[in-house]
């Protein structure tokens, strides 16, 4: 991909220069095993304006009586949004805080829809429970979709060994700046300065070397955005000649292609291999265009077996896969000049390099090389300025080390000098009177040292631009491929199902910009790691999710990316249904109350969604529905079995849970003893002490009173009524 290898997070996770984070951000601590009840979970963690949030308690008690929430860190009236009922919570009691977007849910959630910058700050949550009341609070923090900041330099045209700085005028809600030179971000160095907010980029004692295009690009929970490249040339003391970007040092990119021989002659061969390839590649995909368009396709093969190629539409039989993602191809002709691109596999980046390959003539038989490159490089060499210049912006095409008594500057848009795809003809010494060509588009026009500037650059100005230039006894021809690139739109996800069944499997599908070169998936603001149930489409625009697990629900995003800019989704939300797996009741039986107490049984389930609730006793249903079961015990009726049925809609999943509740009877010495079964009792009757069940004592050998003031008299054999006479 046009940017080299995506990293995870985007630049931000990279140990940089402009790493910077104002005010920092503070990442939920990782999730234990369980959490206390005052902990509250937004979802999803980072929302962006225009979206919505939802704030609800972890584990939160099992038995809530109402839930009420603040707009505020405290439970204080005037900061109240609304309290409700667990059971009922789609009707709230509205508070003073309330502005018609908040709604309560289950387990004691509350929703905001369309939230704005200004909902940024303190909330709180009060749960009444019996016996308990827990207050927890959270910071939502709303962020903004960041607009493309601007690059404001001090100065264009810097003196060798002089000072410049540049500043990054971009959103107060941006949280860090990363700064860019040509595309690549700036390592340290001691002559680099940023200033507290990396807001300032300060270079000191200016080196060729910090001639180039600097760019700032910030970022925020929710996106990121690049600015337009903003030019620096540094000029040396010597006539105030204008001096190019330092000479590239030994390494490059992964993105550099080397051909070999670099001038291939007709009827010989040539090889093409990237320059220090990643070590993991799984897969080499060889094209005959500039892009990975199907149609252009020559072969594909595994490093390890390039001996076994897939052999593509633009395979002519004279090409061979090598060791280090190389292509051979043999006995090369005329037609085989033009643009050739290399997509690289290797877990998790995928590096795409494209490179010109021209093929020459030869002279009698004899295939003439060019000789070997001296320190500097070879006039054939064309230098972008910006390297990768953006829809809109300019561009500037200019041979590296040109030949010293030019006669002519001619530029052609095409990889040869034909005459229909010239653009224009003009002298070194005047390049403001060119002789223009026909495909001179208005925007074109000659520069010293036989550059070429394009003003305006559109989409369709990516090609082929070739220069001829004259010098008396040699004609020099170079060319280069010039990719524009467009400012990347926001992308969109689209799940093809939001609420997955646990085990099931799930795919979103990232749809964007045609110019995207490189997606990258996350959940809940967090990169996803490689794994065995995580499949990704060859253009990794289809994540596919198997197997799924309870920790797969969240918010999904997927950000693209280009040489230019990067933007990142909407949260996608996805929930995960499973259970109940078990119920049970709170409090736990066999539970013994005397008549006349009051008696709350709770039923907990785990489950998504949250289940509905039936009681019965006995085995009779009694009508009673909600979490929570409350009655009086007012007759030995109400003691049994009392069972719940937790039932889950969404996975057709049922617990049931049963606990005994029992009423003990009166004292034991207040029941009558059964007669015996063979003699007819003699009804005698004592006095007892008083218990509970029992009135004040009657008079000895008298029967039972059945006033209040005595006591009832037991019943007894007729021995005992011997021994009373």
């Amino acid at each position: 991909m046009g940017r080299g290898p995506p990293r995870p997070g985007g630049p931000w996770a990279r140990v940089l220069l402009a790493a910077s984070v104002l005010g920092s951000c503070l990442q939920p601590a990782p999730a234990q095993s369980t959490r206390p009840p005052g902990t509250i979970v937004l979802s999803p963690p980072s929302p962006a304006v225009g979206g919505g949030v939802s704030l609800a308690p972890r584990d939160p008690p099992q038995n809530v009586l109402s839930c009420s929430w603040y707009r505020s860190a405290t439970a204080d009236e005037a900061g109240r949004i609304l309290n409700y009922y667990p059971s009922a919570p789609s009707a709230p009691n509205i508070g003073p805080a309330h502005t018609g977007r908040e709604t309560g849910g289950p387990g004691c959630a509350l929703h905001i829809a369309g939230v704005t910058l200004s909902d940024t700050g303190n909330y709180s949550l009060l749960m009444e429970a019996p016996g308990n009341r827990v207050l927890a609070a959270v910071l939502l923090r709303v962020w903004e979709m960041l607009p493309r900041p601007t690059v404001t330099p001090n100065q264009t045209l810097v003196p060798e060994n002089g000072t410049f700085s540049l500043t990054c005028n971009s959103s107060p809600s941006a949280d860090t700046r990363l700064w860019l030179q040509d595309g690549e971000p700036l390592g340290p160095s001691r002559r680099l300065v940023l200033s507290p907010d990396n807001h300032t980029l300060t270079v000191l004692n200016v080196t060729r070397g910090d001639a180039g295009a600097y760019q700032c690009e910030v970022g925020n929970a929710v996106s990121s955005n690049r600015s337009e490249p903003s030019p620096v040339t540094v000029t040396s003391s010597v006539l105030g000649s204008c001096l190019q970007p330092a000479p590239a040092q030994s390494t490059r990119p992964p993105g550099t292609i080397v051909l070999s021989p670099p001038s291939p002659a007709v009827g010989g061969g040539v090889s093409l291999a990237p320059r220090d390839p990643p070590q993991n590649a799984v897969t080499c995909g060889w094209y005959r265009s500039a892009t990975t368009d199907e149609p252009g396709r020559i072969l594909t093969y595994y490093p390890s077996a390039p001996s076994d190629p897939i052999t593509g539409p633009a395979h002519t039989g004279r090409e061979t896969g090598g060791p280090g993602c190389a292509l051979h191809i043999a006995g090369v002709t005329l037609s085989d000049t033009g643009n050739y691109s290399l997509w690289m596999e290797a877990p998790p980046n995928r590096v795409l390099a494209a490179v010109l390959l021209r093929v020459w003539a030869s002279v009698l038989g004899s295939c003439l090389q060019p000789a070997p490159a001296q320190s500097t490089r070879p006039p054939g060499t064309i230098v972008l300025s910006p390297p990768s210049p953006a829809v809109g912006g300019g561009v500037s095409l200019a041979p590296r080390d040109p030949p010293q008594n030019l006669l002519t500057c001619a530029w052609y848009r095409s990889a040869t000098a034909d005459e229909p795809g010239r653009i224009l003809t003009y002298y070194p010494s005047e390049p403001s009177a060119p002789n223009i060509g026909p495909a001179h588009t208005g925007r074109e026009t000659g520069g010293p040292g036989c550059a070429l500037h394009i003003a305006g650059v559109t989409l369709s100005d990516t090609g082929n631009y070739s220069l001829l230039m004259e010098a008396p006894g040699n004609r020099v021809l170079a060319a280069v491929l010039l990719r524009v690139w467009e400012m990347l739109p926001r992308p969109t996800v689209t799940p093809n199902q939001t609420l997955v069944p646990e085990n099931r499997t799930f795919s979103l599908t990232c749809n964007s910009s045609p110019s995207a070169d490189t997606r990258l998936w996350l959940r809940d603001g967090e990169p996803l790691g490689p794994s065995r149930r995580l499949v990704l489409s060859p253009d990794n625009r289809t994540l596919t999710v198997l197997n799924v697990t309870r920790g797969d629900a969240g918010a999904y995003q997927c950000e693209v990316g280009n040489a230019v800019s990067s933007k990142r989704s909407e949260p996608s939300p996805v929930t995960v249904t499973y259970g109940p797996d078990s119920a049970r009741i709170d409090p736990p039986g066999p539970i013994l109350l005397p008549l006349g107490s009051p008696l709350t049984l709770t039923c907990v389930a785990d489950s998504v969604p949250a289940p509905s609730y039936r009681w019965a006793l006995n085995g009779t249903d009694t009508g009673q529905t909600g979490s929570s079961f409350t009655l009086t015990l007012t007759t030995s009726a109400q003691q049994g079995t009392y069972e719940c049925q937790a039932h889950n809609s969404g996975t057709n999943l049922t617990a049931w849970a049963s606990v005994a509740v029992r009423v003990p009877g009166p004292d034991s010495r207040c029941q009558i003893e059964p007669p015996q079964a063979k003699a007819a009792p003699v009804l005698v009757y004592e006095n007892l002490p008083p218990t509970a069940c029992a009135g004040g004592a009657a008079p000895p050998r008298s029967p039972p009173d059945p006033g209040p003031t005595y006591e009832t008299l037991q019943p007894r054999q007729p021995d005992v009524y011997e021994e009373l006479k």
